[in-house]
């Protein structure tokens, strides 16, 4: 990952307002911090959340709390618990996320 220069800055994550994005089930509140090309958002998934879509995008994801499935378009699936990250790149394939207990993680892309 290449990063275009920013000058330093932190993050009150709490201070950022939340958009709320419904899912095919429950919703996803969403709290974004953008930088030149890049994008890091702080993303609170309700329990027995499922995504309205397929993404193709790549994302870092690191799940802070709860667990987050997340489904592959080849039937494969894998959950990150408290602690675990998971990436992908940009157009390596399609991916959804799930949730049955709700989850926080943390995304930058």
């Amino acid at each position: 990952m290449r990063l275009t220069p920013f000058p330093f800055c932190a993050t009150d994550w709490q201070a950022l307002p939340a958009t709320r994005f419904p899912g095919d089930r429950g919703w996803a509140d969403v709290r974004i911090q953008s930088f030149a090309d890049m994008c890091i958002r702080l993303i609170e998934f309700s329990a027995g959340y499922v995504s309205d879509h397929w993404s193709a995008k790549g994302h870092v994801a690191v799940c802070l709390d709860g667990e987050l499935e997340t489904e592959l378009d080849g039937g494969r699936s894998i959950v990150l618990q408290p602690g675990m990250t998971s990436q992908l790149g940009d157009r390596s394939g399609r991916h959804r996320w799930t949730t049955a207990g709700g989850a926080r993680v943390l995304v930058i892309d």
